[in-house]
């Protein structure tokens, strides 16, 4: 892995589209001003590592801080124009050689759709993620391992991206076997739809506290109610209200087992109905009631 400033990157890609042979990792500097033209880019991740930012990704605009960031897939147009302060980048672009081989070496059988896959091409999951815990420890260790000669750090750098683009792959191909659940004959239809649902999704699993109509969570997805409950349900398998059940039950049991509130608490505060429907509910899903739950873990 080579590890360089951010704001070298800019004299990359006025050479062209940059081309990498190995990964690299670009890491902004406090007060340097961002301003990435329009240009085609190579596989990689983008976050914000301090700040947020403004990118605009095949022509449609997005926004990220600390907490999300997007894929770009190799030969989409990006561009980049904030102002530093206190924001710093991190541009995360993999070696597209290894890339296409892990992906080819993944490929299997995906149902209809088989034939027109193409393993290097990560569209699908070129959207908006919210970030998580690991993905930013994984960043800082790199930034620290970029900095030495070592060769015992340079394999443990490249381990860690090796492991960052495995669970690339991984979302891509299970993108892929859920877009070919919508039986959408125009790609860039499905493209589009799948990522919207999917975002969607992402979005539900850190707003189910709230109290959330369809009509709420249709409005995320830029669709009409109807049009995004059968979406979803091609998609998933599975309703927006039963995938909001299936959050809130994950997420009482997990109150149940780790903290001290009382039934009802968790009940109100995951908003069902009543007791008796979360009884209901909690029971057929793990199997037994929320409060012979409670008495397992104490025992």
């Amino acid at each position: 892995m080579i590890l360089q400033e951010a704001h070298s990157y800019s004299t990359l890609i006025t050479k062209g589209s940059p081309k990498f042979a190995d990964h690299y990792l670009f890491i902004g500097s406090k007060g340097f001003d961002f301003n990435y033209p329009s240009h085609r880019t190579a596989l990689g991740l983008i976050t914000m590592i301090a700040g947020q930012g403004k990118f605009l990704i095949n022509g449609k605009t997005v926004d990220l801080d600390t907490e999300s960031f997007v894929f770009v897939n190799e030969g989409s147009t990006l561009s980049a124009d904030f102002p530093g302060g206190k924001n710093q980048v991190a541009m995360l672009f993999f070696n597209p050689t290894l890339a296409k081989l892990v992906a080819e070496s993944q490929l299997f059988e995906i149902g209809p759709e088989r034939s027109e896959l193409d393993p290097s091409d990560f569209s699908l999951v070129e959207h908006h993620h919210f970030a998580h815990a690991t993905l930013a420890r994984h960043l800082a260790l790199l930034q620290q391992l970029g900095g030495s000669c070592a060769s015992f750090n340079a394999l443990k750098a490249d381990m860690l991206i090796r492991n960052i683009l495995d669970g690339l792959i991984e979302e891509n191909y299970e993108a892929m076997r859920t877009s070919a659940n919508l039986q959408v004959v125009r790609r860039t239809t499905r493209i589009d739809l799948y990522q919207r649902l999917s975002q969607t999704k992402m979005w539900m699993s850190r707003h189910f506290r709230q109290t959330l109509s369809l009509e709420d969570i249709a409005k995320v997805a830029m669709m009409n109610k109807a049009h995004f409950s059968r979406s979803f349900k091609k998609a998933y398998d599975q309703t927006p209200h039963q995938y909001l059940t299936y959050l809130r039950l994950e997420e009482a049991k997990r109150l149940l087992t780790k903290t001290n509130q009382s039934i009802t608490q968790v009940c109100l505060h995951l908003g069902f109905e009543s007791l008796s429907s979360f009884s209901r509910l909690f029971s057929k899903r793990f199997g037994l009631a929320p409060s012979k739950l409670r008495h397992t873990e104490v025992d």
